[in-house]
């Protein structure tokens, strides 16, 4: 059965025819790894366009020029995947890092408690030795073991504490770098008025975000949001407030949403059907209407099946 395209271009087309610790520190390594491996093809790829430039004839043929063309245009598409993927394992990472603090939090009650029950035990052989002691019965060295291996496994707890706290503190400071990575990254592809993402990387967002629908075949809804005469509403109150229409309706979508051109935007809903996905969007909407009252759009919804495709022009 071929594949449907949901959205070209501009248009909305119809159908034709869905731990342990340790786990959490060898994933943030895995982690990092691919980061650096996903920056040094970043950067092997800025070398090869470098030495493909310089070794373009100052006057190539036609064929030549479309072969360097198409090329160009693979190595950007190439670029804008590789960042993306950055993106989504920076988020990942970041998940992954909020579980492990879970568990440590988890792991410190622990220790609280059994720290708790070896002092009560403690205090109970030594009440019962005070109590039933004998001449010569080996109660006493029976309870100096005891308390030798309370000891012990308090001291192990209090390690495995100290090797959590250090743990953490790793994961601390990697998180803040792939916070300022990943801020840098999403800036260079943000559009300037509305905060959305520009075409191209955004385009590879949404791609990412249907192919991930498909792989768990859970829900996912496809939205096209244009403001509504946005031409007359400049006309009326100037290019200022139309800007400012645009900020608010970025803005109040709260969403992973793609500029595709002056009024028009993009966004998928994860995990709602359509009923829900468009009573959502209704929501924005009045919401929307409270920030802008002589404001309004217009929005299309499809949701994803399996075999669906996203597609431009």
């Amino acid at each position: 059965m071929p594949s449907r395209i949901l959205w070209a271009g501009t248009k909305l087309l119809q159908r034709p025819i869905k731990p342990p610790q340790t786990f959490a520190d060898t994933d943030q390594t895995a982690s990092d790894r691919d980061q650096l491996d996903s920056e040094t093809d970043e950067r092997s790829a800025r070398r090869d366009q470098e030495a493909a430039d310089r070794d373009l004839p100052s006057e190539p043929s036609v064929a030549t020029q479309k072969t360097y063309s198409a090329t160009r245009r693979a190595r950007k598409q190439s670029s804008l995947e590789r960042q993306a993927t950055a993106l989504t394992r920076s988020k990942v990472a970041a998940d992954r890092d909020r579980q492990a603090a879970r568990r440590d939090a988890e792991a410190q009650g622990r220790d609280a408690a059994a720290g708790a029950s070896d002092l009560a035990a403690a205090a109970r052989d030594r009440a019962l030795l005070e109590a039933t002691e004998e001449p010569g019965d080996g109660r006493r060295e029976a309870a100096a073991v005891a308390a030798e291996l309370r000891s012990n496994a308090a001291g192990d707890r209090a390690r495995a504490a100290t090797d959590r706290e250090r743990a953490a503190s790793d994961r601390a400071a990697a998180a803040r770098d792939r916070r300022e990575l990943n801020a840098a990254l999403e800036a260079a592809h943000l559009d300037d008025l509305t905060g959305a993402y520009r075409r191209g990387m955004g385009e590879v967002l949404l791609r990412n975000e249907l192919e991930r629908a498909q792989r768990t075949a859970s829900s996912l809804t496809l939205a096209v949001i244009d403001a509504d005469d946005l031409k007359a509403f400049n006309d009326a109150g100037g290019h200022a407030a139309g800007d400012a229409l645009l900020r608010d309706i970025a803005t109040t979508l709260r969403a992973t949403l793609v500029r595709t051109g002056g009024d028009e935007f993009v966004c998928t809903i994860a995990g709602l059907d359509l009923d829900t996905s468009r009573r959502r969007l209704a929501d924005v909407s009045k919401a929307l209407g409270l920030i802008q009252p002589q404001a309004s759009i217009s929005v299309g919804l499809v949701e994803m099946q399996a075999g669906d495709t996203l597609e431009h022009q």
